[in-house]
């Protein structure tokens, strides 16, 4: 259910668009939960095409708002905070 987590993402009102296509990307890479397993500043950085300062500086951003949340661990994991899990 990608579409699920997809449509979530478009329906958020982040700070900027750009912050919301780095929401739309993470809910690309998020399973049926929500999930997003290690997903590297690299990687999101070469996906969105902003600058990996960048890519910290939103993360940081959507976890401060409450878009996602973060699970540490061995493996760590980000989390849509879609409201229904």
């Amino acid at each position: 259910m990608k579409q699920k987590n997809i449509q979530w993402a478009w329906q958020q009102t982040p700070r900027c668009a750009s912050m919301k296509f780095l929401l739309v990307v993470l809910a690309c890479e998020a399973d049926d939960q929500g999930v997003i397993e290690s997903p590297t500043i690299l990687a999101l950085s070469q996906t969105t095409g902003m600058h990996r300062k960048t890519v910290i500086k939103y993360k940081k951003h959507l976890l401060a708002d409450g878009f996602i949340s973060e699970q540490a661990g061995a493996e760590s994991r980000l989390i849509l905070s879609r409201g229904e899990q």
